[in-house]
């Protein structure tokens, strides 16, 4: 497929979830994000995760993934989510199409790189 066909699919901006609270409603809707967080629980009748990170919570919608990738098993573990930003429910909601176990990845760490990045990218 040419760059010429290829659908626009954004990369994702990287943010905590606390963050999300900062931008305004219309802002939100459709952007792409790249999050962590630890998944909380499982609705598999509506295919949503929902997920933590230091206080804030948010709602993952599953489909674009393919078949079931998580279980009960993983429940407590890191992951990081790429997607698009929606509205349900009066809630935001984040509908993935890339999740990645962070295993080993220090959150504190993850946390301090992330403002260096953003100290850097706000530079240029």
């Amino acid at each position: 497929m040419s760059a010429a066909n290829m659908p626009d699919i954004k990369s994702g901006k990287l943010m905590q979830l606390s963050e999300l609270d900062d931008w305004k409603p219309d802002d939100r809707h459709g952007s792409a994000v790249r999050v962590i967080g630890r998944l909380k629980s499982l609705d598999y009748r509506r295919k949503l995760i929902f997920i933590e990170y230091r206080t804030r919570q948010l709602a993952v919608h599953t489909e674009q993934l393919g078949e079931p990738v998580f279980g009960s098993d993983q429940i407590g573990k890191l992951f990081m989510f790429l997607g698009e930003l929606e509205r349900f429910d009066n809630e935001l909601l984040l509908r993935a199409r890339i999740a990645r176990e962070l295993t080993g990845v220090d959150p504190d760490l993850y946390d301090r790189c992330l403002k260096v990045r953003k100290d850097f990218d706000k530079s240029f």
